[in-house]
């Protein structure tokens, strides 16, 4: 008889340990649940954003006094003149070179033949970003990418 209820009471412990365990992994799971849903929330709120940027154009009115194209931005020149290549042709690569800080190369390719140019600026720093700016548009052609809007920094 004493058997019996040791293993009667072993059987309602793990009974106990069970339903325990059951608490903590419903809790859990509820909690996973509100973080999940919590994250839908956010991605459809950032894709209601993108798509409200989307259709907003950049340069609307407001704006359009603080645009440039890339090619016509007041830094894109050397030695007073203005720097944008003016070959057609699709660009390739854009190269920076530590040893030449104020220049940028640029593969481009015009009917089947590649050919390099350089872009040479006043300002270094502007070099660097607009080389890590033209290493992001390859594969666009040369006017596309001199039809770039920029802000122009005042």
């Amino acid at each position: 008889m004493q058997t019996t209820k040791l293993v009667q009471d072993n059987f309602e412990f793990r009974g106990q340990v069970l339903k325990t365990r059951q608490t903590m992994l419903l809790g859990k799971l509820l909690e996973t649940l509100h973080l999940f849903t919590e994250l839908h929330d956010s991605v459809q709120r950032c894709k209601t954003e993108a798509a409200n940027l989307q259709h907003k154009r950049y340069a609307d009115d407001q704006f359009s006094q603080f645009s440039v194209k890339l090619r016509n931005h007041p830094l894109m020149c050397y030695q007073g003149h203005r720097n944008w290549p003016p070959p057609t042709g699709t660009l390739k690569h854009a190269i920076r070179n530590e040893h030449f800080p104020n220049k940028c190369f640029l593969v481009v390719e015009c009917n089947g033949q590649r050919f390099i140019t350089p872009l040479m600026f006043e300002d270094s720093t502007f070099c660097e970003e607009i080389c890590e700016l033209l290493q992001h548009q390859c594969g666009h052609t040369i006017e596309e990418i001199g039809d770039l809007d920029l802000v122009r920094a005042l």
